[in-house]
């Protein structure tokens, strides 16, 4: 399995958990919500490649294969750590907001 289709899989994964959440929780399904379903996909897609530049420091390319990134690992690092935060931040919002019920108000007599 390739990072590429790992990524896809992570997306479909997060957008299907995300609607699932929220058809248990808030009994619905309504246009309003395939926003939600497409950013958890869009944010799922971000996992994999987010682990991978953060393990990059460890397992650089090889001294012989000449690559613009040679010395810069630590930065490359970072900018995984970076995406990794960020996209667990938004997962976990989208989350929260699938699973809290909605507000409704109550009649007044």
């Amino acid at each position: 399995m390739t990072l590429n289709s790992f990524a896809t899989a992570a997306g479909f994964l997060c957008c299907v958990v995300i609607a699932a959440v929220t058809i248990y929780r808030q009994r619905r399904f309504e246009p309003s919500d395939v926003g939600a379903f497409v950013a958890a996909f869009l944010a799922g897609t971000n996992l994999p490649p987010a682990v991978f530049l953060c393990v990059y420091a460890f397992s650089p390319d090889a001294p012989m294969v000449k690559t613009k990134l040679h010395g810069l690992e630590k930065y490359v690092s970072f900018a995984g750590l970076a995406l990794l935060l960020v996209t667990l931040v938004s997962l976990w919002a989208l989350y929260k907001k699938a699973h809290d019920l909605p507000v409704t108000t109550g009649d007044a007599d």
